[in-house]
């Protein structure tokens, strides 16, 4: 190297450390600065903080000095509201038209949102400006704040990173100032809310303290006055037992003598109407008869004039006295009853045999009066003997209504029954279970109640007598009042569509058939795991759980249905044997094909009953004879329906003009939407998922009778499973065209019958003259009543209706209205607690 590089060398060192000195020297000021105008942003800050909290007042604290600290040709602060940026602040103020029409243009190519995502200060270009674009968002701990945007004099190449870093760590300053103030304005009415609330605690627990004190003075007064009201109540009830003794007594004079006048008249010559009339006269007297001595000896017993007495009885005789009471009154009910005396119990006994028999005269009526169907039985035990005394254990079991389990400790209260509702439905006073603990315990016995695990109940009582001399123990006595009665069958019907439901319910009715009905296989198994049914008639396709599935479950024996061999008959579109065996391997143990017939239903009933009975047993059946016994009615006036052989459709429900008009708009507002949830899966190509609501399509329409709608629907059905793609379309269009004639129809039968009403008829809410209390009032009415008197439930729908016709809560009604006249009693509540919501 010469001696002139050198010197040039040297040259350029020395302007570069020149350059460099002046390079730190503003470093320093920057940052001097920097430093101050935070420190005066934040004196300013921490002195302004207050709960109307704006981030743009702190924005300008901080970056109203900026552009003399690095060369802005203007900056600006943009806010997010609501997924959007607004311009909140810019300085100079006259450029904020520019400013917004440069972030326009940044949020149309992306760069600002591009900007968002960093965690940096980024510069971009943009098309309406030569400078660049300074972009910093300004992202707290919960969410951003906003945008900076800063336009810069510098050039993106001469705009050094010390400056960036410099704007980068303003900025960052500036948003922890903004998440500390939301912060402390938080923090802030927090404390002035807890203490308010402190406060308002304090003057509670004062007048709290001061009403407590207040009471423990009244209760002590109080306590006085009840001493002396008990004192005085005493006496009056000495007073009441006694009136009611004496009234009593008095009454069952003149009450004998109407009945026997009664009977005597019911002797003579009357026409037809007059024996019903003295029938029902004299029926009400023995009634009322019987509620009067209950009312006279309970009377007896709480005035303490009723003992025990103890004479010679011999226990046989006063057993069959009660028998030949109650087996006419059990056969005559259809039920079974049955007496049991074990083989050690004697018969020559000293005790009190009125009493005895009075008591098992009002548990063994309970029994009957509670039961519908099976049987009921008193067994006599012997439980001990020392010396001369012999203790007895009597036990009557029924198979009827049961006692609920919250109710079983008041059940021998005075005028108590285990549910309001059975004293409307089986009448009674209350009385005789009250007066038969009271008896017992006077006899030194004791009495209890219990439910069956199988249903139905049971009563036990202990009595103490002593035994005669010369006494020998019984031989076993059993004696039995068989039920020789048509045996009436109790079925659970399976079905998910509502209108099947409707019409199979209808011919099990028409045929004197009771039973519930499950909406799918999970509900039937709930119901299953009760006793009380001999027949399952089971749906395939359904949801939540088909019939293939929920059979699979009443077989396994770890399932919790009670009988796992109950006869269940498949219902189903599919007619093919292939369908067929697949439910006999699914363990149904017969098939019948939709639509359901009449006769045939009964067939298959009578043929898996038939099978079922164990004739060794009490119970008959003579199924054969409901056919020959079942009159069909004369049907109702029905115009033609194009589409639908209304004489078919009729005799599936019994010729009952209501019964299939109810069909008929069930079929109307359900079938619809299955129609177009086929179009839809066609159009789509998605023909798989056409074939559920096809199958179901293929069974309701047979069943109202519409067979021209069913057969082009199995054909669809038999194209789509046989991937005859080419041939769809035009089999598709047949089944379009079978329906819109027959929806056509149908839409004018309905309005003809006032079935449908147009949006403009309902008022969009309640009208101004409605009772809104009386609405309220009468649905919690009718949720009360669902369980135990679904005919008055049934009953209040009517007056609803009448209130709510003209209402857009009309269509919620006629929801109500259909679950209960189908006995859907899970889904009737449902539908009231939605309607009781939008009252309220």
């Amino acid at each position: 190297m010469t001696k002139d590089d050198l010197i040039k060398k040297c040259h350029y060192l020395e302007q570069r450390v020149e350059a460099l000195e002046k390079l730190n020297q503003w470093y320093a000021s920057s940052l001097d600065t920097g430093a101050n105008m935070m420190r005066i942003a934040h004196i300013n800050y921490e002195n302004n903080v207050i709960p109307e909290f704006q981030p743009v007042d702190i924005i300008k604290l901080f970056l109203n000095d900026l552009p003399n600290l690095i060369l802005f040709k203007a900056i600006a602060f943009f806010t997010q509201q609501d997924f959007d940026f607004k311009l909140s602040f810019c300085n100079p103020n006259e450029m904020s038209s520019s400013v917004v029409e440069i972030a326009d243009d940044l949020i149309d190519t992306g760069k600002f949102a591009w900007a968002l995502k960093q965690e940096r200060t980024v510069i971009v270009d943009s098309n309406l400006s030569d400078n660049s674009i300074v972009l910093h968002a300004m992202t707290g701990q919960n969410d951003t704040w906003g945008m900076f945007i800063g336009i810069s004099e510098e050039s993106a190449q001469t705009m050094t990173i010390s400056r960036l870093n410099l704007l980068y760590i303003i900025l960052k300053e500036c948003t922890y100032a903004l998440d500390n103030t939301a912060l402390q304005i938080e923090l802030l009415m927090h404390n002035r809310n807890l203490e308010h609330k402190i406060e308002e605690s304090t003057k509670f627990i004062s007048r709290q303290n001061r009403q407590l004190q207040e009471k423990v003075e009244d209760l002590r007064h109080t306590r006085k006055s009840l001493i002396m009201a008990k004192n005085e109540a005493e006496e009056a009830n000495k007073a009441k037992s006694l009136f009611l003794a004496n009234m009593s007594h008095e009454i069952r004079t003149p009450m004998n003598a109407i009945i026997g006048m009664t009977r005597l008249l019911g002797e003579t010559k009357l026409n037809a109407r007059q024996s019903r009339y003295c029938e029902i006269v004299k029926n009400s007297a023995i009634d009322l008869l019987a509620i009067i001595n209950d009312i006279l000896d309970f009377s007896k017993i709480e005035s303490g004039k009723l003992s025990p007495e103890k004479t010679l009885f011999n226990l046989i005789e006063e057993i069959t006295k009660v028998n030949d009471i109650h087996a006419l009154e059990a056969k005559n009910k259809n039920l079974v009853y049955t007496c049991l005396v074990q083989d050690n119990v004697f018969h020559n006994l000293l005790g009190d045999p009125v009493r005895l028999r009075q008591v098992l005269i009002n548990l063994i009526s309970n029994a009957i009066k509670f039961t519908q169907r099976g049987e009921v039985k008193l067994e006599v035990a012997n439980l001990n003997e020392e010396g001369d005394d012999i203790t007895l254990g009597f036990t009557i079991t029924d198979t009827g209504i049961g006692i609920p389990p919250e109710k079983i400790e008041s059940l021998f209260n005075t005028f108590t029954q285990a549910d309001p509702s059975t004293t409307r439905l089986y009448g009674g006073a209350g009385l005789g279970l009250s007066i038969s603990k009271k008896l017992t315990e006077m006899m030194g016995g004791e009495l209890s109640a219990q439910n069956r695990p199988e249903g139905g109940s049971i009563f036990k009582f202990t009595l103490t007598f002593q035994k005669a001399p010369d006494n020998e123990a019984t031989k076993p006595l059993f004696c039995s009042a068989p039920l020789k009665a048509d045996y009436k069958l109790h079925l659970l019907v399976v079905e998910d569509n509502e209108v099947n439901q409707t019409i199979i319910c209808e011919i099990l009715k028409n045929f004197g058939f009771t039973y519930d009905v499950s909406p799918n296989g999970k509900e039937a198994l709930e119901k299953l795991a009760n006793p009380g049914y001999d027949m399952v008639l089971m749906d395939i396709q359904m949801p939540v759980m088909d019939g293939y599935e929920a059979v699979k479950q009443i077989r396994d024996s770890s399932s919790q249905v009670l009988d796992h061999n109950i006869p269940v008959i498949a219902m189903t579109a599919h007619a093919l044997d292939k369908e067929r065996n697949k439910c006999f391997d699914a363990g149904m143990n017969d098939h019948i094909s939709k639509p359901i017939f009449p006769d045939t239903l009964l067939n298959v009933i009578t043929k898996w009953t038939d099978k079922k009975r164990d004739y060794s047993a009490p119970c008959l059946y003579s199924l054969e004879e409901k056919m020959n016994n079942y009159k069909e009615p004369k049907a109702d006036n029905f115009s033609e329906l194009p589409g639908i052989k209304i004489k078919s459709g009729l005799a599936r429900v019994g010729n009952n003009g209501d019964v299939y008009t109810r069909v008929l708009t069930k079929f109307y507002k359900t079938a619809s939407s299955l129609i177009s949830e086929i179009q839809i899966a066609v159009d789509y190509g998605d023909y798989k998922a056409a074939l559920e609501p096809i199958h179901t399509v293929i069974g309701v329409s047979a069943n109202i009778g519409a067979d021209d709608l069913s057969f082009a629907t199995q054909k669809l059905e038999n194209a789509i499973k046989g991937e005859e793609y080419d041939n769809l379309r035009d089999v598709f269009e047949n089944f379009k065209g079978a329906s819109n004639i027959l929806f056509k129809g149908l839409e004018t039968f309905m309005q003809h019958n006032g079935r449908t009403k147009t949006a403009n008829n309902k008022k969009a809410d309640f009208d101004s003259t409605v009772d809104r209390k009386r609405i309220k009032s009468l649905l919690q009415k009718m949720s009360a009543l669902i369980e135990d008197d679904i005919s008055e439930a049934q009953n209040l729908t009517f007056e609803i209706e009448k209130i709510l016709s003209d209402t857009s809560f009309a269509d919620d009604v006629g929801i109500i209205k259909d679950a209960l006249e189908n006995y859907l009693t899970d889904a009737a509540g449902e539908s009231i607690e939605r309607l009781l919501k939008r009252v309220e």
